[in-house]
């Protein structure tokens, strides 16, 4: 769902959204995608972005507005929402997620491809909160960097991986079947339909919302 589908009820929101980065990054902005958390800590204008933008950057915990973080757009490419926890269990969750985004092990390491980067900040952070399940985009690069094994659950819930740096395979009921190559996805998605390869958009019928 694009942003602005948020719900308004909730005081509490954690949102996962993703987005290509723009243009004037290097060769890998062709392709990539950049995904970050945007939480509500009650009232509507108390919003907080939690994000790795650069090796410079390390981890960034920043307010937002409100009219920013339900903003359908960033760096001029379409946002969407591909997580999404409102509610008590949001409420519950927020303060744990600061805690653990400001102590992320790779805060000092940064990697466009294969990572760790952007996309390796939010794993760690679902991987490591009970209840928080995303789908990322195929093209976020990074997302399964490892430097050595991961054998577990995926960030989805549903399925299950295992990946190395170089080669892995990732099955479940919302991500289908993949295949990642040097952090490189090639995936069939069953439900809905669609076919994932690495660098072009995904091909086939739209992601159900989170």
């Amino acid at each position: 769902m694009p942003p602005t589908a948020l719900p308004t009820a909730p005081a509490y929101i954690v949102s996962v959204k993703s987005v290509r980065i723009p243009t004037t990054e290097p060769w890998i902005s062709r392709f990539a995608y950049h995904t970050w958390l945007d939480v509500k800590k009650g009232a509507e204008d108390d919003w907080e972005r939690m994000e790795i933008l650069s090796a410079e950057s390390g981890v960034n915990i920043y307010p937002v507005p409100g009219n920013e973080a339900r903003g359908d757009a960033r760096w001029t490419n379409p946002v969407e929402v591909v997580g999404l926890v409102v509610g008590d269990a949001a409420r519950q969750m927020i303060p744990g997620l600061e805690e653990k985004a400001r102590n992320y092990p790779d805060r000092a390491a940064y990697t466009a491809w294969p990572g760790p980067n952007s996309n390796s900040f939010i794993t760690y952070l679902a991987r490591a909160t009970p209840g928080l399940h995303l789908q990322f985009n195929h093209n976020a690069v990074g997302r399964d960097y490892t430097p050595w094994l991961y054998a577990g659950p995926s960030v989805t819930g549903t399925g299950l991986q295992v990946d190395t740096l170089l080669l892995g395979l990732q099955a479940g009921w919302r991500e289908g079947l993949q295949v990642h190559f040097i952090q490189l996805t090639f995936g069939i998605s069953l439900f809905p339909p669609a076919l994932e390869l690495p660098i072009l958009p995904r091909i086939g019928w739209p992601q159900e919302k989170p």
